[in-house]
């Protein structure tokens, strides 16, 4: 299943016509001022709509679902069509808390991390990928490492137990967005644990991007 997978997200990847990331990172200081000059930009953006399809893959196991998320103004609403083959999922959530939809009944919890893990099966790091999806780190934790190219753009982030590799980015009005992300994940400590498997790896393709 996971060898099917992996090879449909190649064929669809393929076919997208994006703007490709620099293979080497630059490590001049007129990267870091771009990078200064991104993050402002970056974190002025605080409502957004991205479409795309989502892989959730361990040793032995790989899941994938549609996905359209969200944001507006610190509030956001995800719906996932098909997560696990268990029918379509939507989370929304604020400071407040999180609300899990699902066609089993609807469940709130302070965490959507933990939401989805105890209900879905797998733990999606929402709380980081607020951040990681624009090309930013998460502001409520460390960074652990980060590389950027030579026009100051993230194509490694180290953090909250994740490495994010950003594959591609792709123009999105007056900025550029990330198109391609790869997560992985190999503490079993994190949580990110499915059945017996101590690795996780989440695929994320954004297919458009829109306020």
């Amino acid at each position: 299943m996971k060898q099917a997978l992996l090879i449909g997200l190649a064929l669809a990847i393929g076919a997208c016509s994006t703007l490709p990331v620099p293979p080497t990172p630059a490590a001049d200081g007129a990267a870091e001022t771009f990078w200064q000059q991104r993050q402002l930009a970056l974190t002025a953006l605080q409502s957004w709509t991205l479409n795309g399809r989502i892989a959730v893959l361990t040793a032995q196991q790989g899941w994938h679902a549609g996905v359209r998320w969200m944001e507006q103004d610190g509030e956001y609403h995800i719906h996932l069509d098909a997560p696990l083959g268990q029918g379509a999922a939507e989370i929304s959530g604020n400071r407040a808390g999180v609300v899990l939809r699902t066609s089993d009944g609807e469940f709130s919890a302070v965490s959507a991390e933990d939401l989805l893990e105890q209900h879905l099966g797998w733990r999606l790091p929402v709380s980081g990928l607020r951040y990681w999806v624009r090309g930013l780190p998460d502001t409520r934790a460390p960074v652990e490492g980060q590389a950027l190219d030579a026009t100051g753009r993230l194509m490694h982030l180290r953090q909250a137990g994740w490495d994010i590799e950003f594959k591609r980015y792709a123009p999105a009005g007056l900025l550029e967005l990330p198109d391609k992300i790869f997560l992985t994940n190999n503490s079993a400590g994190t949580g990110a644990v499915i059945g017996t498997d101590t690795a996780l790896e989440i695929r994320l393709i954004i297919e458009r991007w829109s306020e």
